[in-house]
């Protein structure tokens, strides 16, 4: 079973960027190319999740995708700061951590 990794940032494509790289492509036909010409193991339902920033970008699928638009990767890929939250909140009630039972 995996756990959970709670970062305090996630990286997402800058879809807008992407779109203008795309140059009139479909989605599925960026996907088929980029695929064969970087030899990667991935599913076209898996790559739409990634744009679909549903996932957490991997450099493996991060670089080829910003060599094939021709934008550097720190161009294409955006710094989003997330909230820090804790695993682990104690309520006090009672003078007793825990439930008040």
């Amino acid at each position: 079973m995996g756990y959970a990794v709670n970062h305090g940032f996630d990286i997402h494509i800058n879809k807008e960027l992407f779109r203008k790289r795309l140059n009139g492509k479909k989605f599925k036909e960026f996907y088929e190319e980029l695929v064969m010409e970087w030899d990667l193991d991935i599913t076209y339902p898996s790559f739409m999740n990634l744009l679909d920033n549903q996932v957490r970008w991997l450099l493996v699928y991060a670089y080829p995708v910003a060599k094939k638009c021709g934008v550097p990767i720190e161009e294409l890929f955006v710094y989003v700061p997330i909230p820090k939250r804790d695993d682990f909140v104690k309520v006090q009630t009672n003078g007793h951590v825990g439930s008040s039972s």
